[in-house]
Formats: structure tokens, sequence, C-alpha cells
């Protein structure tokens, strides 16, 4: 894999291997809780972004929502924006907001593009760090994988399976909670991201849907702006869609911003 180049903020990745020299090297289920730990602490000494990624609250960036350019499309956008009919859009309006549109997704994509930039640098400099505290043979699990992320679940689910790191991940996934300053989104996905790493190292039928649901309620009690959700409350559809239509639900309860 080619090496990104390495930004004015980021500091060499030889300088970052420095801070991973005295970190336990993992060779089974024995060191994973060590090692995991100070792989933590070694990362947010580097950058506090790789471990986000690590743990997959930052995910590669989506592409954005560009405004709509074909002339249908735009009329109709200024007959909405303007509370008017179709047939009452002049000509001038249209192509100005067509010209206008085009700017604005070459910036929306511009802008884009250097987001993405920056998460595959940081994605590959997390991975390569990683893969350097890892031993040789444990490596051959994750030498085909080109997302940190991905490999530490690879990791995981290889290494991490003890009832010691089980109870940990228990741990992580019910400290989740919906924060005042947290987005839906991101409370949604750092629950599913802790659930995930909690059904790896345990039996998933250990931690039944109707469980993940009552947990989800439970993690966004003290949310002020949550009460038309938990007013509510109800598990709605089968063990298979439950945690899928409870999503749906509180996306749709929102905003939960007072």
């Amino acid at each position: 894999m080619p090496q990104p180049s390495t930004s004015a903020f980021e500091r060499p990745l030889s300088d970052s291997f420095r801070h991973l020299s005295s970190i336990t090297k993992l060779r089974s289920e024995w060191e994973f809780i060590k090692w995991s730990r100070e792989l933590n602490d070694a990362f947010d000494l580097i950058n506090g972004n790789f471990w986000e990624i690590l743990c997959g609250d930052r995910p590669m960036p989506a592409e954005p929502e560009y405004a709509v350019t074909s002339r249908e499309e735009v009329q109709r956008y200024i007959a909405d924006r303007d509370r008017i009919s179709v047939k009452r859009v002049t000509q001038q309006d249209l192509n100005t907001t067509i010209q206008d549109h085009i700017q604005e997704n070459v910036r929306l994509h511009e802008r884009y593009e250097s987001i993405l930039k920056l998460w595959k640098d940081q994605n590959w400099r997390a991975l390569s760090l990683l893969k350097s505290t890892v031993e040789c043979e444990s490596q051959q699990c994750i030498s085909g994988i080109r997302n940190v992320r991905e490999a530490y679940l690879k990791l995981l689910s290889n290494y991490g399976t003890s009832w010691q790191n089980a109870v940990l991940k228990w741990s992580k996934w019910t400290a989740v909670r919906f924060e005042q300053d947290m987005t839906p989104k991101y409370f949604v996905m750092r629950f599913e991201n802790t659930l995930q790493e909690l059904l790896l190292v345990m039996d998933p039928t250990t931690v039944p849907s109707i469980i993940q649901y009552m947990q989800f309620v439970n993690s966004m009690r003290y949310h002020e702006g949550a009460h038309k959700f938990l007013a509510t409350v109800r598990p709605d559809g089968d063990s298979g869609s439950l945690m899928k239509t409870t999503y749906e639900r509180f996306f749709a309860c929102g905003p939960y911003k007072l």
C-alpha cells in the first residue's frame, strides 16, 4: 500500500512509532486487554482521531447530498421554495439557480475530497501503528485488511473473547448515554459500535434484541429532549427488525435539542 503524504499537522510516522515501543505485543488472548489499553493511551498521545477511527466513532466520510441541477428538478425546487406554480418560474431565475447549484456542488465536492483524504491518511497511519504492536503470527489474520476498525474487530474476535474482556465490553456498552451535546446519529452510532464489539466476544443469543432495546431506552433516560420518544416506548417489530424499527422511531421523534 503506498504511504500517504504527511500533513503539516501530523507527526512523521517514525516519531509515532516511538510512543508504541513500550506497548505490550499482542501474541495471544492473554495480552489482549493490556495491549488494548496501552494502544488507546498511545493513540491519544499521537492523535486522538486514531482511536476514534478504530472504535468506529469517526467513520469514513460519506459523500454529501448535492443540489439538483437538471432544469426540471431546479424548476420544481424554485416553485417549492417560492411557493409558486412551476409555470411562474422565470427563465432568468431558472438559469441563475442552476449555476448557483453547480457552483455549490463544486464547493461541496472539494470539501468532501479534502475531508476524505485526511480520513484516509489517518486511517492508514493508525492501521500501520496498530500492526506494529501485533506479533508477526497474529498479523496474518489482518494482513489484507485496509481499515483500522476492521483490523481491530478481527483481532478482538480472535484474541479478545475472554470473560474478563466480555465484562469490559459489557460495561462499555451499558455506559453509553445520549448526552445533551450529542446528535441522534452519533448516539446511535456509539450504541451500535459498542454493541458490535460486545457481540463479538459473547454468544449473541445472550444479548437478544429485547435486551438491546431495553438498554437503548435506558441509555437516554436522562436526556431532557428525549421525552417524546420515551413517552411512546414499546417494542415494535420481531426480533430481527426490532432495533431497526426502534432507531427509525427514535429519529422520527426528534428534534432533541431544547
